[in-house]
């Protein structure tokens, strides 16, 4: 099977040389390798195009937008134009073990019912970076490739996109589900769990680095906000659940929509007896705390 790579970018001009050094040593080659530049405002296109040039990367392709989309938008065109029948995520500044594209491609190519492949990951963090403790990857399971099972919990995506690769025809799906609001690695990640052909493979096979200047959100605790965020996740199961053929367990998803938008009106009325009855419901949120952050949310403005 053939191998693409995409990767965005922008204003990564101290952090992306590595990430271009990882991929140029896979000991297993993409077939393509494809960068998204978003309006780099440093040298970060200068620093790709002379790593090319220099390196004779030949299966490479620097793509310079000509406006400002954003990652969501810029990832979504990437994987639209990738032509590989595997297509692997990448950031600009991670750190790719030699083997991740020969380990997750051989695996996508023995196993059938694979659509989507996540690996683990370790994590870096440089000088005055958060440390933040959800980032942490925790084997998934026992087995050294598990298929992830459809809870609360997974419901969520348990692992970043850079863990991603994922075949071909994932895009059709994504295309049909996807507005321009959804984080791509979420609607990649429910559609796979839902049918049944998402698994995890415990093996770290990227280093995440954070940076000082990584951004962290810090409002998901505050009542507008957590309203809204409950109310997306919602809205998005309906859309997949009205929208995707193939769902393994449809009831499970329809009870999915009924909690989230009984936690939405709760946290809407701060009524704390509903907010307490939720307690019940912890197999459909995802955390067993969830809950709980429900709670608080809803007497913070």
């Amino acid at each position: 099977m053939s191998i693409s790579v995409v990767m965005t970018t922008y204003n990564g001009e101290n952090k992306l040389l590595t990430q271009l050094t990882t991929l140029r040593d896979q000991t297993r080659k993409a077939d393509e390798v494809l960068i998204f530049d978003d309006c780099s405002t440093d040298k970060s296109v200068a620093i790709i195009q002379n790593f090319i040039y220099e390196n004779h990367l030949y299966e490479w392709t620097l793509i310079e937008n000509a406006d400002n989309k954003g990652a969501r938008k810029n990832f979504a065109a990437g994987i639209n134009t990738a032509r590989g029948d595997l297509i692997f995520l990448c950031d600009q500044d991670d750190e790719w073990k030699p083997e991740k594209i020969e380990t997750m491609a051989s695996v996508l190519e023995e196993r059938d019912e694979i659509s989507l492949l996540v690996s683990d990951y370790d994590v870096r963090y440089e000088k005055n970076a958060d440390r933040i403790r959800r980032l942490l990857s925790k084997q998934y399971g026992k087995e050294r490739i598990e298929k992830a099972e459809l809870n609360g919990l997974t419901f969520e995506p348990i692992r970043p996109r850079f863990t991603f690769a994922f075949k071909k025809e994932m895009i059709s799906l994504f295309n049909s589900i996807r507005t321009e609001e959804d984080e791509l690695e979420r609607v990649l990640w429910d559609i796979a769990l839902l049918r049944g052909s998402l698994y995890i493979l415990n093996e770290k096979l990227v280093t995440h680095v954070r940076y000082a200047d990584h951004m962290t959100k810090a409002d998901h605790l505050l009542r507008n906000s957590r309203i809204e965020e409950v109310r997306y996740r919602r809205i998005l199961a309906e859309r997949l659940l009205n929208n995707l053929e193939g769902i393994e367990n449809r009831a499970w998803l329809e009870e999915y929509i009924k909690v989230a938008q009984m936690r939405e009106d709760a946290i809407s009325r701060k009524s704390l007896k509903d907010l307490f009855a939720l307690s019940k419901t912890k197999e459909y949120m995802p955390r067993s705390v969830s809950w709980m952050a429900d709670l608080f949310s809803a007497f913070r403005s």
